[in-house]
């Protein structure tokens, strides 16, 4: 039976474990943190009040089929389905924007005209297309990897139309949100969504964050009852009915490596184990820290000094509170009290907030992404009481002299001061806060400024050039030694891919077959280009 070792038990690694279990290896989940899921987690504020520090939005998990692959619903898994998309507060208007494609452009053409609405009709058209045509991103439409050039090609044989595709791609996602919309509050929902991956809007190569938003029509959102740490408990069952296990206060020390190839690793406390094969799913500068000297050639070397974290300067504060009332949001529709909310003073607001932000100082106007978590599952709060769930960007580092996690307090302050324009009296309902701020996800993930991408979501760091060239496809060039996590392809977000696809990896090094990854078939380019044409 091999035997494997998982750096980290956040949630790829969690999923990783499980599938090579399944396959007859005998597993062994290493975390630093005394408790396991990452950014993937449930815990008590107040009694009777349980609040996700971390993740909320998780259809990537049933959209990418790995929750069904690994049967998690045999381990307690258990979903609340939803047909809500988010809700974009925009200064003094709302916009209820549904998976259903048809009543959201009922609700647009409601409120802004039939224009608007065929204007959003051919950017979901488009953005289905494109995602279709280059693979995955956040949303996994498809497990496909390649370089530019073989996207480029891709993109190619969609026919004469695919060179918007290919623009899209190594556009900036303002450009591409301005070539399809002209609606100042669609704009600002699209850009705030493309935001999300931590990447400033103007950055060029970020064109198809832009169709994030608008290609997310279609199925139903989906988050664990009992709220998002239910998966990793989920995971965590599925993992140890195999036999294997999950030491928490595991931090590994070093990997150990004999005749260029991964045998073990010697944990913080000196401990040593033994192994086939070792996967980390931390960053590969923190892999390359952890690798005995000698074992750090040339390639390892390159992909320390060109790889970046946090080049933009963007980090994250979130606030989780237990309010002794439900709070009400100006304008909200009917039904989308526990929806996704983005919260947005005036049109533009995550242009301007974020460029105050990448320059080193929290936004007066701070935007902010809020979910009323309890609405859509009561079981996290008592009855008639709420939970809150707020996440703003903030600097990772300030220019001003100050710094985290001293500046917790204020910018949790700029959190309610936004809160409190949108949903009037929140403040005073508040029963208990907790604040964490960048260095608190530096301290909890490691990454720095608390990156939950890892690396950068840049184009430079995408598909095969992810983390670094050399690296792609879940393999290093230590033999045995594989990677995973948010900082391998398809980046972050939780939908468990990066800890599926690095599993297939191993085993199919172990079956020595070439273990080539699955792309968008002719069938699928085919429908992307009648799609395209459609929008175009």
């Amino acid at each position: 039976m091999p035997r494997t070792l998982i750096i980290g038990a956040g949630h790829n690694g969690l999923v990783c474990a499980a599938f090579l279990a399944k396959a007859g290896h005998d597993v062994t989940v290493l975390e630093r943190a005394p408790a396991p899921g990452g950014c993937t987690v449930t815990d008590d504020l107040a009694p009777g009040f349980r609040v996700n520090t971390g993740a909320i939005e998780l259809e990537g998990m049933v959209h990418s089929g790995v929750d069904r692959e690994l049967g998690l619903a045999d381990h307690g898994l258990r979903w609340i389905r939803s047909d809500h998309l988010l809700s974009a507060h925009v200064g003094d208007r709302t916009i209820p924007l549904h998976r259903s494609l048809p009543e959201t452009l009922g609700v647009i053409r409601g409120q802004f005209g039939g224009e608007a609405a065929a204007e959003w009709q051919r950017f979901a058209a488009f953005s289905e297309a494109m995602m279709t045509a280059v693979g995955s991103l956040q949303h996994v439409k498809a497990a496909g990897m390649g370089g530019l050039t073989d996207i480029m090609g891709r993109l190619g044989s969609v026919g004469p139309e695919g060179d918007a595709l290919m623009r899209t791609v190594l556009a900036p996602s303002r450009s591409v949100i301005d070539e399809w919309l002209t609606c100042p509050e669609l704009s600002s929902a699209a850009t705030a969504f493309a935001t999300h991956p931590q990447m400033p809007p103007w950055v060029p190569g970020s064109g198809v964050l832009a169709c994030l938003l608008a290609s997310s029509h279609g199925g139903q959102g989906a988050r664990p009852v009992g709220g998002t740490g239910a998966l990793v408990d989920a995971l965590i069952r599925c993992l140890e009915a195999t036999g294997s296990r999950v030491r928490c206060g595991s931090g590994v020390r070093e990997i150990r490596v004999r005749s260029g190839r991964a045998v073990g690793v010697i944990l913080e406390s000196g401990e040593s184990l033994d192994a086939d094969h070792v996967v980390s799913t931390v960053d590969v500068r923190r892999v390359a820290s952890m690798l005995p000297a000698e074992a750090l050639t040339e390639p390892w070397r390159k992909a320390v000094r060109t790889s970046h974290c946090g080049l933009f300067n963007i980090g994250e504060i979130k606030v989780d509170a237990a309010l002794d009332r439900v709070p009400v949001f100006v304008g909200e529709a009917p039904g989308f009290g526990g929806a996704l909310k983005y919260l947005m003073h005036a049109p533009g607001a995550y242009d301007a907030a974020t460029r105050v932000v990448t320059g080193g100082r929290i936004p007066e106007q701070l935007p902010l992404m809020v979910a009323i978590p309890s609405a859509e599952d009561p079981s996290q709060s008592p009855g008639g009481k709420a939970t809150l769930w707020a996440s703003g960007f903030v600097p990772a580092r300030f220019t001003d002299g100050r710094g985290w996690p001293e500046a917790n307090a204020a910018a949790a302050d700029a959190v309610f001061a936004t809160l409190e324009r949108f949903a009037p009296g929140i403040t005073a309902s508040v029963i208990e806060r907790r604040v964490t701020g960048p260095s608190d996800w530096e301290a909890r993930i490691g990454s720095p400024g608390g990156n939950p991408n890892h690396v950068d979501m840049t184009i430079d760091q995408l598909f095969s050039l992810r983390p670094a060239p050399g690296f792609a496809r879940y393999r290093t060039p230590i033999g045995g030694l594989y990677l995973s996590g948010a900082g391998t392809h398809p980046g972050g977000g939780v939908h468990g891919m990066p800890g599926k696809l690095a599993a297939q990896a191993l085993l199919a090094d172990q079956r020595g077959s070439s273990g080539r990854e699955r792309r968008p078939s002719i069938l699928a380019l085919a429908k992307a280009a009648w799609r395209l044409k459609k929008a175009l």
